[in-house]
């Protein structure tokens, strides 16, 4: 049996201040969220929680319009996982979930228009109610 890595690299429509629109290539590594030209010129660290606060960042999505990532949160220590989201150029960071089960909420995903994030929430079945 062999057992592989499969990484998911989403495109994302990326703004930089008030430059053009560009399409920009985002990736998590080592904790820290990443992007890059189609063409792999220009990467770009756009967190890195490692050494800020210990944390762990991955699953980054642009948001349609291009100015914000939504991303999954692990806290340094933590068994569980968060959704965040910040600026396109990592400033702003906001915690949007706050889970209170094993290993929260993850894979973030925007809706066609950006008003909206659904995302996976792990819930410990003992302690959900109906």
């Amino acid at each position: 049996m062999s057992v592989g890595i499969l990484i998911i690299l989403l495109l994302a429509t990326v703004r930089s201040g008030y430059s053009e629109t560009e399409v920009r290539v985002l990736f998590d590594l080592d904790g820290g969220i990443y992007s890059i030209r189609p063409d792999g010129s220009d990467l770009t660290q756009i967190s890195d929680p490692v050494s800020a606060n210990g944390g762990w960042d991955s699953a980054p999505t642009g948001s349609p319009d291009g100015l914000k990532i939504a991303f999954t949160y692990q806290p340094n220590g933590g068994d569980y996982h968060e959704i965040w989201t910040m600026a396109a150029d990592g400033s702003g960071r906001a915690q949007l979930t706050f889970p209170d089960s094993f290993l929260g909420d993850a894979a973030p995903v925007w809706s066609p228009v950006g008003g909206s994030i659904a995302f996976a929430s792990y819930v410990d079945p003992d302690r959900a109610s109906v």
